[in-house]
């Protein structure tokens, strides 16, 4: 099927929105032969001229603008430029987002299916199922665990015991300014010298 040259020339002039596209007919006249070169129906012409707005903010040439047609469809003539990369696309053309699904509601009541079986089918399985247990009392070990266990995943400065001096008077903090300096006197201990 042959594509009307005035449908094309239409359908690409939402194209001129593009920065640096070419201005003289001459110019124009080319695009609209290079789609005719490449695409078999009207759809293909939509479809390149839409995805090539919005891919672009300026005209790409027409080596990408081919690519880009190429992304998706095979051309009637030229070179088929599916595997292409350039300076504005140096991975290559971008996939277009698959059109997410429309997601339908679940009509009143139900809570998993629409259908009234499967429904029915899933409240039975529900119900069957064994509860969780009730927690068990900690016990002493258990509470210690706890203690230690929050100590540790708290930082220090969410922790209302490191705020105040501490009650041991032999407690140090240890900054990280420190790690080099107590590793080195570790190293000097194991190897009998001192730091």
């Amino acid at each position: 099927m042959a594509l009307d040259f005035d449908l094309v020339r239409d359908i690409a002039s939402d194209l001129t929105s593009l920065k640096f596209f070419p201005t003289e007919e001459a110019g124009r006249l080319a695009v609209v032969k290079l789609i005719g070169q490449m695409a078999t129906d009207e759809d293909q012409v939509r479809w390149l001229v839409a995805r090539t707005l919005e891919l672009c903010d300026e005209w790409p040439g027409p080596r990408t603008f081919r690519a880009i047609f190429c992304k998706r469809y095979s051309p009637v003539s030229g070179a088929d430029l599916r595997i292409f990369r350039s300076e504005s696309f140096p991975e290559g053309i971008p996939n277009e987002a698959p059109a997410e699904a429309p997601r339908l509601q679940l009509p009143p009541g139900a809570e998993v299916s629409a259908a009234p079986k499967l429904e029915s089918a899933v409240q039975v399985l529900a119900a069957a199922m064994p509860k969780m247990p009730k927690p068990r009392a900690l016990g002493e070990a258990g509470r210690h665990f706890e203690r230690v266990l929050e100590e540790i995943t708290t930082p220090p400065h969410l922790r209302p015991d490191l705020q105040e001096p501490p009650t041991n008077p032999h407690f140090q903090p240890i900054t990280a300014a420190d790690v080099p300096r107590l590793l080195a006197e570790e190293q000097a201990k194991k190897s009998g010298g001192a730091a």
